[in-house]
């Protein structure tokens, strides 16, 4: 094996090995994404639009709100839990879907 024979030897190792390194770790991120379940207790609402003041997440639906999207990404995470800290009621419940 030449000179030449073996950088490019070294080069496509390199290459690999970074590779399958970047999908290893693009697998194990993907896979690590948390989703979430927004409930909201119509029952117990009394429809004082907090949750909507806090998150896009909630909208007026009557005299209540109503949740646009129950299952959220971690991106959406903190102003669904604002919503759920801010209802006077506890009406609000954010949980992790366990996979």
């Amino acid at each position: 094996m030449g000179y030449d024979s073996r950088i490019d030897y070294w080069i496509i190792n390199v290459v690999e090995k970074t590779l399958r390194t970047i999908f290893i770790n693009s697998s194990s991120l993907l896979l690590s994404m948390a989703k979430y379940k927004v409930e909201l207790d119509e029952k117990t609402c009394i429809g004082c639009m907090a949750c909507t003041a806090a998150c896009e997440n909630f909208v007026p639906n009557g005299s209540k709100a109503k949740v646009v999207k129950a299952i959220i990404e971690q991106s959406e995470l903190k102003s669904n839990r604002d919503a759920e800290e801010g209802c006077p009621v506890q009406a609000i419940n954010v949980k992790k879907i366990e996979e």
